[in-house]
């Protein structure tokens, strides 16, 4: 995704996929809130972008690398996980959004 699209987005209600997770202190996954978040800041210079969440007080300058792209009404495609841990905003690279998985096929008859 260019800079001048994410330029854009400063200031709308954007959705992130895949969807921020949220892991209670002890670890304990939480249920998901599909908060809207904020790109707050561009910076080429520096080749950051911010990302705000004003429910939570959440905030996180990601590299223009762990963008994909933006689709319309308002959805931010991310190429890393984002998890609300406490204060903390962690991040986790992700599978390309392009590729699918598949599962490995059953075997018949004995397992190994």
């Amino acid at each position: 995704m260019n800079k001048k699209g994410i330029e854009k987005l400063i200031g709308r209600p954007i959705k992130i996929r895949p969807k921020v997770k949220r892991v209670h202190g002890n670890g304990t996954e939480l249920s998901f809130m599909d908060y809207d978040w904020y790109v707050e800041l561009v910076s080429s210079s520096k080749g950051i972008i911010r990302l705000s969440n004003p429910a939570t007080g959440h905030s996180k300058d990601l590299g223009m690398d762990n963008f994909y792209e933006f689709r319309t009404p308002n959805f931010l495609i991310l190429k890393c996980q984002l998890t609300l841990k406490g204060y903390a905003v962690l991040v986790e690279p992700s599978i390309d959004p392009r590729m699918q998985l598949s599962r490995p096929k059953r075997r018949s008859g004995k397992h190994w």
